[in-house]
């Protein structure tokens, strides 16, 4: 019976230190970090901590300090976080974070403190909102940047934009003079600066083209350079200049980049031709298109009636 007990005894302990609740637990206790947030340093309660190079925070602090409503439903001990068009939820000791509607594999679950602080990954939640993190391992200092010229893309910079009228009818456009086409599936409006692009039937357009010398949000027009347009947007700091992959926001890439909160992507198609996609969680999005470093035209897509 000893030697049961004893085996029993020893089986429990070895499950619970390979678990990942107490790999946490273990590390948080030796490493703590410190956050700047816009050059000024967080006065923190309860300490950042370090967890398998991962900085994780209270859950509350990081989401009120990004401009985050914040909600704890203990019975599903579920975090939720919403912005505007931004939906973000965390559950406790799950490797996977919510970001409206699609899943992430995150790099380290959200755990609970000895204290009973809820923890989540400080990054995560900084570039789900479109805000740049950067980390100093030497002062295990992480510093966010959500300067306004440097933030996301919002989703009122591009219903300011002048040309965008997504309530014209294809009547309106005949109306103003626009040339009309028919194409296999709808019908295109346009003139030396603008396209409008009608899905058959459709009372209101699927997209509209910039290819003329007209300003689009943040001053983008045609014949800028891609260089400019990057530096008008917040950037991952393992983000690399002309390459491809997400600059800022989410860096899993779902079925439907545009669709997942704010974020900006760049592709490359081939033969000198690059597209920057910039979403803000929900329709419209924007994608400006670049070949041999220059912009061509840029298109807003999806747009719908509100």
């Amino acid at each position: 019976m000893k030697i049961y007990t004893s085996r029993l005894f020893l089986c429990l302990i070895l499950i619970f230190v390979m678990s990942p609740f107490s790999s946490a637990i273990a590390a948080q206790t030796d490493v703590y970090g410190s956050v700047v947030l816009n050059g000024l340093t967080m006065d923190l309660k309860e300490k950042p901590l370090v967890v398998n190079g991962n900085t994780m925070i209270p859950f509350r602090t990081i989401f009120e300090a990004l401009g985050l409503s914040v909600s704890w439903d203990n019975k599903t001990k579920k975090v939720t976080g919403r912005k505007q068009n931004l939906d973000i939820q965390l559950e406790l000791e799950s490797k996977y974070g919510i970001i409206n509607d699609n899943q992430y594999l995150l790099t380290q679950s959200p755990f609970l403190s000895s204290s009973g602080t809820v923890y989540v990954n400080l990054r995560f939640i900084s570039e789900a909102t479109g805000a740049n993190v950067v980390w100093d391992n030497k002062k295990k200092l992480a510093s966010i940047n959500t300067n306004p010229r440097l933030n996301a893309l919002s989703l009122q910079e591009i219903l300011d934009f002048d040309l965008l009228r997504d309530d014209w009818s294809q009547k309106q456009m005949e109306e103003l003079g626009l040339k009309k086409e028919l194409y296999d599936g709808g019908t295109i409006y346009s003139n030396e600066i603008v396209t409008y692009k009608f899905y058959n039937d459709a009372l209101t357009p699927s997209s509209i083209d910039i290819h003329g010398s007209y300003p689009g949000p943040r001053g983008i027009h045609v014949g800028e350079t891609f260089d400019h347009v990057m530096s008008l947007f917040p950037q991952h700091s393992d983000w690399h200049k002309n390459g491809e992959g997400v600059f800022y926001g989410p860096t899993n890439y779902p079925d439907k980049p545009y669709n997942v909160g704010p974020r900006g992507s760049v592709a490359a198609y081939g033969n000198g031709i690059t597209a920057i996609t910039l979403s803000t969680g929900h329709e419209p999005f924007l994608r400006i298109f670049v070949k041999d470093g220059i912009v061509t035209n840029f298109t807003f897509y999806l747009i719908v009636s509100t």
